[in-house]
């Protein structure tokens, strides 16, 4: 018996020790993860954070802020795109990097002014038809949309091209 109780006083006194050192090392792990908040601090503690760069968001925010087109008037180049279908498509529209350019008139044609590297993309409301377009006219110096390009219109967005200009 006299085991029996000197190892429960021992193991009790260790118990006690375990959670008071648990407690404290909550308490640690706590204040340690309040201070890495602050950006200056963890700078401080944390030596991989000088070795992490600038943040995304901050890239990305300064590139938006460069990236715009440059004041610098780029040269602009016209596609001319026709339904070849016998379909009307006045609810179907021409958009050029994302915005509304041009909307198809009741003769099935749209003309789009554009630049080098600008994205050209048909939409609408859902046709129960397939609408296929073509590209009827460009601009010389115009490599890519091709004269002649058919693009077949599902009712989600179709890609036509990506305007590449000769020299660039």
């Amino acid at each position: 018996m006299d085991f029996e109780r000197w190892f429960n006083e021992r193991t009790s006194r260790f118990e006690r020790l375990l959670i008071k050192s648990a407690a404290v090392l909550l308490f640690v792990l706590l204040v340690s993860q309040a201070l890495l908040i602050n950006p200056q601090v963890r700078s401080r503690l944390s030596l991989v954070e000088r070795l992490e760069g600038v943040p995304y968001e901050q890239e990305v925010e300064q590139e938006q802020e460069t990236s715009a087109r440059p004041p610098v008037q780029a040269e602009t180049f016209y596609l001319e795109l026709s339904v070849i279908n016998e379909i009307d498509a006045s609810l179907l529209s021409v958009y050029v990097n994302g915005e509304k350019a041009a909307t198809f008139g009741s003769d099935g044609t749209a003309q789009v002014e554009v630049q080098d590297g600008d994205l050209v993309e048909v939409d609408g409301d859902h046709s129960v038809y397939d609408i296929e377009v073509v590209v009827s006219a460009i601009s010389d110096g115009v490599v890519s949309p091709e004269e002649g390009d058919v693009v077949t219109y599902f009712g989600r967005p179709e890609t036509i091209s990506w305007v590449v200009v000769q020299g660039n």
